[in-house]
């Protein structure tokens, strides 16, 4: 074998200075080619030093490209010069290449230049000219330009928002190749807007949008199959998709495949892989993924129980936004796993999860307000949240409310009203709402 790895690595060695010999020669010729006789001589010497990772060098092509008029030696120059990845970020240099590739008709120019209108980069912001450049790009037959263009109209800024114009505009960048505007597309058609319904077409676009490597068409790609939409559902296939997703980047669907694993969903259960997937949705930013490892933490399911771990979890959950985050976070601070017991924070924390419309959370709440625990007793405020969960087909919040009439918390008792509430609670499939239901209905003979 060891044999073998020197022979391998001699082979790449002279077949990497041969490619290097060849390189250097084409350079000169190129080079002489690019001052004197062809242009566009410049772009590809420029694109040669681009792979070689020698940045200035193509910098000076492309220079050299843009001077002779030539539009994507314009364009390209513009790209190094207005970005810190290549050493440079001189916005008012790549302003002005993007401004000459664009009126020597590069689309890609054309783009790049609205990009800096849209996004206020060494210009003042202005998404009138943004929306300009965008549709002059598209007429260039740019797929970035018309995908982008068709963004404006799906969302209605600048122009009047016509999902019609958007679905015209996404399917002309899908055609010529643009792997998000064959995503969008497939959003338009699955969601109907300016368009007839379908989820099948849908699902042929999120393809083709992942067949182009774009992570988010394989992330709605795996949806579609794990929900039977559009087609046959298929678990292995989501699986495949929310894999490929994730492999690509988006942490959604690592999240997404951790809760193949978790619940078990066409494979058996392994929290262990869950874990990591979730784990790496998190790093991702996912509050979702956060938020499920620090249930695995809590419970100490598929790794070893942390307390204080999966609070910091459920944190970050909650500071990303998660409803259901707030919420458990602030059970951690009423219970005191994994941080000191502060009674008077769990109460904040269901405040907010109950304003994130998190109806757990506004029963954790109401139930604090009933007994006095962290927050002075209000029975009319308990009331309140407990009504607004039940009408919302929450089966505690029902219970909950029930027991405040039964018990005359709110006044006198009303038998009546507690065993409606009781009986919704039954029939929402709550165990304990249908044991008060009976109990109370003898009592009522």
């Amino acid at each position: 074998m060891g044999k073998f790895f020197y022979i391998a690595g001699v082979v790449i060695v002279l077949f990497g200075m041969e490619v290097w010999a060849k390189g250097w020669k084409a350079e000169r010729v190129t080079a002489y080619e690019c001052r004197t006789i062809d242009a566009t001589k410049c772009f590809d010497a420029g694109v040669e030093a681009e792979h070689e990772g020698n940045y200035t060098k193509a910098i000076g092509f492309y220079e050299m490209g843009c001077e002779r008029n030539d539009s994507k030696s314009c364009n390209e120059l513009g790209v190094l010069v207005g970005s810190k990845a290549y050493g440079v970020e001189d916005y008012q240099r790549a302003i002005l290449s993007y401004e000459k590739a664009c009126g020597l008709g590069n689309g890609l120019g054309c783009k790049n230049l609205g990009l800096f209108y849209e996004r206020g980069w060494g210009v003042e912001q202005n998404l009138s000219k943004t929306v300009m450049l965008y549709r002059k790009s598209c007429e260039l037959k740019s797929a970035e330009g018309c995908k982008d263009y068709g963004w404006f109209f799906e969302v209605g800024q600048v122009v009047p928002r016509d999902f019609q114009k958007a679905a015209l505009l996404y399917a002309k960048a899908c055609e010529m190749g643009n792997s998000i505007g064959c995503k969008n597309l497939g959003w338009i058609y699955q969601n109907g807007m300016g368009v007839e319904q379908s989820d099948k077409r849908a699902r042929e676009l999120y393809e083709k949008s992942c067949r182009g490597k774009y992570a988010t068409g394989c992330l709605n790609l795996g949806y579609m199959y794990e929900r039977g939409l559009g087609g046959k559902q298929a678990y292995e296939k989501a699986r495949y998709f929310y894999k490929k997703a994730c492999e690509l980047g988006d942490s959604l669907g690592c999240k997404n495949l951790g809760w193949m694993y978790d619940s078990g969903m066409g494979i058996p259960r392994d929290a262990k892989v869950a874990a990591l997937l979730y784990d790496r949705a998190c790093q991702g930013d996912v509050a979702s993924g956060c938020l499920n490892l620090g249930v695995l933490y809590e419970r100490g399911d598929g790794v070893a129980k942390d307390g204080e771990m999966a609070f910091k979890l459920y944190d970050k959950a909650c500071q990303k936004g998660s409803a259901i985050g707030c919420n458990n976070l602030g059970l951690m601070y009423d219970n005191a796993v994994g941080v000191r017991q502060n009674k008077q924070m769990a109460v904040k924390l269901y405040e907010q999860s109950c304003q994130m419309g998190y109806d757990v959370g506004c029963n954790n709440l109401g139930i604090s307000y009933d007994n006095a625990d962290g927050v002075k007793e209000d029975k009319q405020r308990a009331r309140q949240l407990y009504e607004k969960t039940c009408q919302n087909d929450n089966a505690e919040g029902c219970l909950r409310l029930g027991v405040l009439h039964y018990f005359g918390k709110l006044g006198k008792k009303d038998y009546p009203k507690a065993l409606m509430l009781f009986k919704k609670s039954c029939r929402l499939g709550y165990t304990q709402g249908c044991e008060y239901y009976e109990i109370l209905k003898e009592q009522m003979r």
